[in-house]
């Protein structure tokens, strides 16, 4: 049993680790609802960052709901809601257009609230996108911090790095957008975007081919291939080839508030309804 401030959970049993971090399935007892219980080191920097994130963002539908932090003997725990499915396993159908718009819509809607906050998430990705009470939420807050930061350093996964990540160069909250990009891109490709132009993805070529301005637009007018891709660009419509390459722009990338107004973002949230 674990004791926390708002109320007492017990563990049901490990869902992964992470080095020194575990995240278990759990129970709270006085509301009687599932929880995810994450327990890790005091002394990591990680968790640090991710508490002082919880305390700023408040609740939103598309935001994974924190319920309390606290220390027992060395460990931290944060405890947040329990959510059903990672995107990643949530069946959606090559042709349900609809169900694809949602996740794009949701994740919009998260990042609107985390960018307002001036807080970048820092890690958006297929992975960091989980499903529960039909609302798609974004978790996992370890590399977030505020734009007020001043921050240079790569972190996130490769296959989402922005450009500007990986030429060391200073980001802002656009660089959320560019792994919103890459979340949209695998949707309706089922393929990594980095992997239309690598088949063994390698980051420093990646980042020489920038860096040579080989990479620098996607042409999604003409057909794409790659080893896992058999779609055709053809075969998306006009404002989703426009949202691609606006949201996977390597300079004057557009902001959250800019597609919240977007043309092509409100037909497809017409499209999706």
């Amino acid at each position: 049993m674990l004791e926390g401030s708002k109320s007492i959970y017990s563990i049901k049993r490990l869902i992964k680790k992470h080095g020194s971090k575990m995240i278990y399935k759990g129970f709270d007892i006085n509301n009687k609802v599932n929880v995810c219980i994450k327990m890790t080191p005091t002394d990591n920097n990680s968790v640090y960052s991710e508490k002082r994130m919880y305390s700023y963002m408040g609740n939103h539908n598309n935001i994974k709901k924190h319920y309390e932090t606290f220390n027992k003997k060395g460990n931290d725990y944060i405890i947040t809601e329990w959510c059903d499915k990672e995107l990643k396993n949530v069946t959606i159908h090559e042709n349900d257009k609809r169900s694809k718009y949602k996740v794009v819509s949701d994740v919009v809607n998260g990042l609107y609230h985390l960018h307002k906050l001036n807080i970048v998430h820092n890690d958006i990705k297929i992975e960091n996108i989980l499903f529960h009470n039909n609302n798609y939420k974004i978790c996992d807050f370890d590399l977030s911090h505020k734009l007020d930061v001043d921050k240079i350093r790569a972190n996130g996964t490769p296959l989402y790095l922005s450009p500007e990540k990986l030429l060391y160069k200073r980001y802002d909250t656009t660089s959320d957008i560019f792994g919103l990009g890459c979340v949209m891109y695998k949707l309706f490709f089922n393929s990594d975007y980095y992997n239309t132009f690598y088949e063994n993805i390698d980051i420093l070529n990646i980042k020489n081919a920038i860096i040579k301005k080989q990479i620098n637009k996607i042409d999604l007018y003409h057909y794409i291939y790659t080893k896992n891709c058999e779609i055709k660009s053809s075969d998306l419509l006009p404002f989703e080839k426009k949202l691609l390459l606006k949201t996977l722009q390597f300079d004057n990338r557009i902001t959250i508030k800019e597609l919240i107004n977007d043309t092509n973002y409100n037909k497809m949230i017409v499209c999706s309804i």
